[in-house]
C-alpha cells in the first residue's frame, strides 16, 4: 500500500541506534548516520529532502544537531571526492556533512527537542512505494519500469511530454527500459527530472540527475536525448521582445550544449566499461542548414549544435573512440503541436508561417518520426549528423552563399 501521496511531509519520532565496532576512529552521531544511510538508499530520488535532528540544548560534544539531505546530495559529494559508502561504514558521517556545509547548527537553544526525521516530497515525484523499513521512515522512489540496478537501459528524455520527445519515449526499442522525463511539466506516465531550458540552475538539477542514477547504474546503455526546446520566442529579429530572445539564445544555444557535457562528464565519472552502449543524441534541424525568416536564433542554435557535435565526436576519435557515441538529428517534417503553433503566427512577424500551414498534411506524425530516429541508433561509425531530410534544392536558401573570402591567410599557415 501507498503510505502518501505527493507532496507530504513524512514525520517519525525516537531514538534510533548504532552498533559500533570496539575501535572506531569516525565522528558522528546517530541522526548523521541514519541520514547518510538513507541519502545512499535514495540514489539522489528527485524531490526528496529529509532531515534528521534532536538536542539537549547545547548539542553535547559538537556543535550540530543533525544534518540535511537533498535531490543532489550524493552528486555533489561526488564532485568533492567524497566517498559515502566508505565514510558510512567507517561512521564518519559528521565528516560527510561537513564537507557539504550540510549540517544542521542552530547554537545554543537551551532546549530540549527529541529525536525526528522529517521527509519532505515534492509535487514532481510520481509516487512512494512502501518504506524500506516502517522504524527507518526511508521510502524508495517507484521506477516505472524499475530502478536503476534493474534494467538494462536507462533513457533521459528532455520534453517527453509532447512532440517528438513523446514519440521517442512511446517507441523505445528496449524492453524494460526506464525512461526519465526532463520538462517543467510533470509526465503521467514517466519519472520526470524538471528541467526550465531558461534557467539555468535546472540545469545543475540535471547534472545531478545524471551523475547520482549512473554512479548506481549498472546496465547495458544509458542515453540522454535533448529534445526540448523553447519556442516562446519567434518572429523577426526587432518585431520580438528582447527579453524573449535572450531567454531563446540562453535556452536553445546554450543549454544543449550544457547539459550534452554534463552527461559525457558524468559518463566519464561512472561508465568505462568498454562494453557500455552509452550514447548522446540533440536534436537538430534542417534549420541549421537552411535560413529561415523569423527564426534566426533558431537556426543559430541547431548550427552550433552541429558544429559542438561534430567536434566532440572528432575529439573522441583521437582519444581512442572511448565513451559515448554523439549525434545530431534533423528528424525531418513533423507535425507537432509546436509546429502547429507556428502557423498561428502573424505573416509581419513570422513570414514562413503560410508556408507551413500548407504543407501540414505532408508531415509525418510523431510516432513514424521516432521510428525512423530508433532504427539508426547507434549510429554508424564516422555519423556525426543524421538527416531526414534533403538538403535545400537550392544553393540560394542555403547558408554561406553570402560569404566573400578575402585571402589573407591559408588554412595551412594557421593549421598544419
Amino acid at each position: 500500500s501507498v503510505p502518501a501521496h505527493p507532496p507530504c511531509l513524512l514525520l517519525s519520532g525516537g531514538e534510533t541506534t548504532v552498533t559500533l565496532p570496539q575501535v572506531s576512529k569516525g565522528s558522528g552521531g546517530r541522526n548523521t548516520e541514519f541520514l547518510l544511510a538513507a541519502a545512499l538508499s535514495l540514489h539522489d530520488a528527485r524531490e526528496i529532502w529529509a532531515l534528521a535532528a534532536d538536542t539537549d540544548g547545547i548539542d553535547g560534544a559538537s556543535d550540530a544537531a543533525g544534518a540535511l539531505i537533498t535531490p543532489n546530495t550524493l552528486a555533489r559529494a561526488t564532485s568533492l571526492g567524497l566517498d559515502a559508502a566508505g565514510l558510512l561504514a567507517a561512521h564518519d558521517s559528521f565528516r560527510f556533512f561537513d564537507a557539504l556545509g550540510d549540517l544542521l547548527r542552530t547554537g545554543p537553544t537551551l532546549t530540549n527537542v527529541n529525536d525526528f526525521r522529517a521527509f519532505l516530497i515534492g509535487r514532481g515525484f510520481p509516487t512512494l512505494a512502501p518504506p524500506l523499513a516502517a522504524s527507518r521512515g526511508v521510502c524508495f522512489p517507484r521506477h516505472k519500469n524499475g530502478g536503476s540496478n534493474m534494467t538494462e537501459t536507462l533513457i533521459w528524455i528532455s520534453g517527453a511530454t509532447e512532440g517528438i520527445g513523446l514519440g521517442l519515449a512511446r517507441n523505445c526499442p528496449y524492453p524494460g527500459a526506464r525512461i526519465i522525463n526532463m520538462s517543467r511539466r510533470q509526465h503521467p506516465d514517466y519519472e520526470t527530472v524538471r528541467l526550465d531550458l531558461t534557467d539555468p540552475a535546472s540545469w545543475d538539477d540535471a547534472g545531478a540527475s545524471f551523475a547520482g542514477e549512473l554512479s548506481a547504474f549498472q546496465g547495458k546503455r544509458a542515453l540522454f536525448i535533448h529534445n526540448a526546446y523553447y519556442s516562446n520566442e519567434v518572429g523577426l529579429i526587432g518585431k520580438i521582445s528582447s527579453a524573449d530572445h535572450r531567454k531563446t539564445v540562453l535556452a536553445n544555444a546554450a543549454a544543449p550544449l550544457v547539459l550534452g557535457e554534463l552527461f559525457l562528464a558524468a559518463c566519464a565519472a561512472h561508465r568505462t566499461a568498454p562494453e557500455c552502449e552509452d550514447g548522446l543524441m540533440l536534436m537538430s534541424s534542417s534549420a541549421a542548414v537552411a535560413w529561415r525568416l523569423g527564426m534566426a536564433d533558431y537556426c543559430a542554435a541547431k548550427t552550433g549544435i552541429e558544429h559542438w557535435i561534430e567536434v566532440v565526436a572528432r575529439e573522441r576519435e583521437t582519444q581512442g573512440g572511448a565513451g559515448p557515441w554523439v549525434l545530431a538529428v534533423r528528424p525531418g517534417a513533423v507535425n507537432t503541436d509546436s509546429v502547429r503553433r507556428l502557423t498561428e503566427i502573424p505573416a509581419d512577424i513570422y513570414p514562413t508561417g503560410e508556408r507551413i500551414r500548407r504543407t501540414l498534411a505532408n508531415r509525418m506524425d510523431i510516432d513514424t518520426c521516432a521510428r525512423n530516429i530508433w532504427a539508426e541508433l547507434p549510429p554508424k561509425p564516422g555519423t556525426s549528423v543524421l538527416s531526414f531530410s534533403e538538403p535545400p534544392p537550392d544553393a540560394e536558401l542555403g547558408f554561406g552563399t553570402r560569404t566573400k573570402v578575402i585571402a589573407a591567410s591559408s588554412y595551412d599557415q594557421l593549421y598544419r
